[in-house]
């Protein structure tokens, strides 16, 4: 992957869905980019709200119906992190940001190749966190994140979690230059663009 980012971007807050913010160290580069798959529960909820709409930053708008995702009724999301990758960092690791006046708890698993899951606990509604201390090595890192609606209470027309968005504050970005940008023709010295790039994701933790 060749990466292009705005070093400006690093380090951002994001509403909750709840009135507050959090802090991510890498910005938007922190949430789940692609849905793996989706297990809408029993019941599922009537307007059918779709699992894309977890992808990226959180966004909820009270005045939209289409910007979550809900679970239904015991229902399964598995989404994964293409530019970044999930690990340990002291404090919380991982969030799952859920909107509504009734928030449903959701069991929350780790994988690093989505065959071998990690179970990390259980959300408590809401803006929630998840330190994944206790169950993994620190040198772990993971790309899919798996979350099961626990069958709490049924809530009318939207039963489940409703989930806005899924982001690793314990993160690590991919970060690859392009050696035909990087490097002059038939030199093996580094441009002077490229190496500020580099020593600027040295500092900041990229590489």
């Amino acid at each position: 992957m060749i990466m292009s980012l705005s070093f400006s971007q690093i380090g951002r807050t994001y509403p909750d869905g709840h009135g507050n913010r959090v802090f991510f160290p890498f910005s938007d580069i922190s949430f789940a980019d692609e849905v793996v798959s989706f297990k809408v529960g029993n019941p599922a909820p009537i307007d059918g709200v779709g699992p894309e709409n977890v992808i990226g930053i959180p966004d909820y708008d009270d005045a939209k119906s289409n910007n979550y995702c809900t679970l239904g009724y015991g229902g399964e999301l598995i989404v994964k992190f293409t530019d970044n990758v999930l690990y340990d960092i002291e404090g919380p690791d991982l969030f799952i940001l859920e909107i509504g006046p009734l928030t449903e708890p959701v069991d929350v698993f780790i994988s690093q190749d989505s065959d071998d899951w990690v179970s990390v606990g259980r959300t408590g509604g809401g803006f929630s966190s998840i330190d994944i201390a206790e169950y993994v090595e620190k040198t772990d890192v993971f790309r899919y994140v798996k979350v099961i609606d626990i069958k709490g209470k049924k809530s009318g027309k939207w039963p489940g979690a409703d989930i806005d968005a899924i982001g690793a504050i314990g993160s690590s970005v991919n970060f690859q230059l392009n050696a035909s940008v990087s490097f002059d023709t038939g030199k093996s010295t580094l441009k002077e663009t490229s190496k500020e790039l580099t020593d600027m994701a040295e500092k900041t933790g990229f590489l």
